[in-house]
C-alpha cells in the first residue's frame, strides 16, 4: 500500500502488487486506487519519502 499525492495535490491511497515479469522487470499490478479519508490525509501530512510513507 502506499499513501503519496496526485499532480493535483491530492492525497491518495494505492492499493498494488508487484510481480516479475521477465529476469530483472517487474511489473506493478493496481488493485485499487482512493482519495484518503481526513484521517489518512492528516496521518500522511509532515511524514515524508525518507521516514517511510
Amino acid at each position: 500500500m502506499t499513501i503519496g499525492r496526485d499532480s493535483h495535490g491530492r492525497v491518495l491511497v494505492l492499493v498494488h502488487t508487484f510481480s516479475e515479469a521477465a529476469a530483472g522487470e517487474w511489473r506493478i499490478r493496481v488493485i485499487s486506487a482512493r482519495k484518503a479519508t481526513k484521517r489518512e490525509a492528516r496521518q500522511c501530512e509532515g511524514i515524508g519519502h525518507e521516514e517511510g510513507i
